[in-house]
C-alpha cells in the first residue's frame, strides 16, 4: 500500500460512502467534465499551521485553509507565460537553453493550439483530453512559470540565471524524470517557495547553500529545498536538509540569530504525475490534501524530532492538476502544511508563525 493510499484510507476511513474528494487515474476522468480550459484555473491554495514538537497530528493549530479557485481564460496564461519565457530570453539571455526545454517544444505548443481552438470556437477538450497527462502537467508549469514573472524582475541576475537555467532542464512530464533530469523540476521547487515569500512581502536571496534566505523581522532564515522523487526518499531528504543547515548555522557568518527552515515538495510522492484530485467542494480538496500532508509529516515525526535544534520549521507543499465536478472546470490545487518546530520555548517558531500569517493574509486563508 502506496502513501498515497494510506493518507486517503487515513481520512475517509470512517466514512461509508465514496471520499468525497480523491485521485483519479487521468485515463478515468470523465469526459462529461466539459469547458475544461474555459474553465481553467490558478491560484487554488490552501495551508494549515502545526504547532510545533511535541505535538499531536495538528490539534491546536492554527486552522485549516479553504482551496481558493480563480477561474481565467487559458489566454491570460498564455499571455504571462509568454512574458515569463521572453525575459528568460531577452534579460536572463537563456535563449538556446529556453528553445531546447520542455517549455517551449511541449507546453507552450499546446497552450497555443487550445488558445486558437478557444478562439475559433473549435472543441478544446478534443486537444487537452488526448493526453491529459501532458496537458495538465503544461498548464500547471505554465501557471508555476508565469507567477515567477515578478521574483525574475527583482532577483540577482547572475544567481537567477543559473536557476533558471537549470529549471528548464528536464523531460516534458515528471514520470519520465530519473537521477540526471530531475534538477529542472528540483530548482522550479526553489524558485517557486522564493515567488511565494516574495509576495509575501520578503526579499528572498538564491543561493546554493542555503537554497534561499530571507529576513522576518530582524531575524535570518536559511532555508533548503528538497523534492523527494519517492515514499522511502522523503525522510533521507529531511535527513539531507538537517545535515546541510546544521553546518551552515554553525558558521560564525550564520550569526547568533540565524534559524533553519527544510521546505519538502511532495507532489511527486502524492501524485507522481498521472492523476487528477477530484472534488465537488473546494473545502473538500483543500481537506484532502491537507490531510495527505499531515499523514507524511505525522509519519516523519521522529526524523524531524532529530533535526538540529536551530531549524524551527517544516514547510510541506503538494500542487497538483485537479478537477472541480461543480463548476465543471480543470484546476490547479496547491496546499502548504507549514509546521513551525519549538524545543526550548514557546517562541523558537516565532519567524516560521510570521511567515505563515503574512503568506494567509496575501491569498486570503480561512484561520
Amino acid at each position: 500500500m502506496t502513501r498515497r493510499q494510506r493518507a486517503r484510507g487515513a481520512h475517509y476511513a470512517s466514512r461509508p460512502t465514496r471520499p468525497r474528494a480523491c485521485f483519479l487515474r487521468a485515463a478515468q476522468v470523465p469526459v462529461a467534465v466539459q469547458n475544461a480550459i474555459l474553465g481553467h484555473a490558478d491560484g487554488s491554495v490552501g495551508a494549515s499551521y502545526g504547532p510545533g514538537l511535541p505535538c499531536e497530528g495538528l490539534a491546536g493549530g492554527g486552522g485549516e485553509g479553504d482551496v481558493l479557485v480563480k477561474s481565467r481564460p487559458v489566454e491570460n496564461t498564455l499571455a504571462e507565460f509568454d512574458a515569463a519565457l521572453s525575459f528568460c530570453a531577452d534579460v536572463l539571455k537563456l535563449k538556446e537553453p529556453l528553445a531546447r526545454s520542455r517549455f517551449t517544444t511541449h507546453h507552450r505548443p499546446l497552450l497555443e493550439r487550445l488558445c486558437v481552438a478557444q478562439r475559433e470556437g473549435a472543441d478544446t477538450n478534443a486537444i487537452f483530453n488526448a493526453d491529459r497527462s501532458a496537458s495538465s502537467i503544461a498548464l500547471t508549469e505554465a501557471e508555476e512559470l508565469a507567477s515567477l514573472l515578478p521574483l525574475l524582475r527583482v532577483s540577482d541576475t547572475n544567481i537567477l540565471r543559473q536557476k533558471v537555467e537549470t529549471a528548464l532542464i528536464g523531460p516534458d512530464i515528471p514520470m519520465e524524470e530519473n537521477q540526471n533530469s530531475n534538477r529542472g523540476r528540483n530548482d522550479l521547487f526553489e524558485l517557486v517557495m522564493a515567488g511565494k515569500l516574495l509576495v509575501a512581502g520578503y526579499t528572498p536571496i538564491l543561493g546554493k547553500h542555503p537554497d534561499l534566505a530571507c529576513e522576518v523581522d530582524g531575524r535570518k532564515l536559511l532555508i533548503e529545498c528538497k523534492r523527494p522523487s519517492s515514499d522511502g526518499a522523503i525522510r533521507k531528504r529531511l535527513k539531507e536538509a538537517g545535515g546541510q543547515l546544521g553546518r551552515q548555522l554553525k558558521d560564525w557568518r550564520a550569526g547568533t540569530g540565524t534559524r533553519g527552515v527544510v521546505a519538502l515538495s511532495l507532489t511527486k510522492v502524492i501524485n507522481p504525475g498521472d492523476q487528477f484530485l477530484r472534488y465537488k467542494r473546494e473545502g473538500e480538496a483543500s481537506r484532502f490534501l491537507g490531510d495527505c500532508l499531515q499523514t507524511v509529516q505525522q509519519e516523519c515525526y521522529s526524523t524531524v524530532e532529530a533535526l538540529p535544534a536551530k531549524i524551527v520549521g517544516v514547510l510541506w507543499h503538494v500542487i497538483t492538476p485537479a478537477i472541480d465536478e461543480t463548476a465543471n472546470m480543470f484546476v490547479v490545487a496547491q496546499h502548504m502544511l507549514v509546521q513551525g518546530i519549538n524545543r526550548t520555548s514557546l517562541h523558537d517558531d516565532a519567524p516560521v508563525k510570521k511567515v505563515y500569517d503574512k503568506l494567509a493574509e496575501v491569498f486570503d486563508w480561512s484561520s
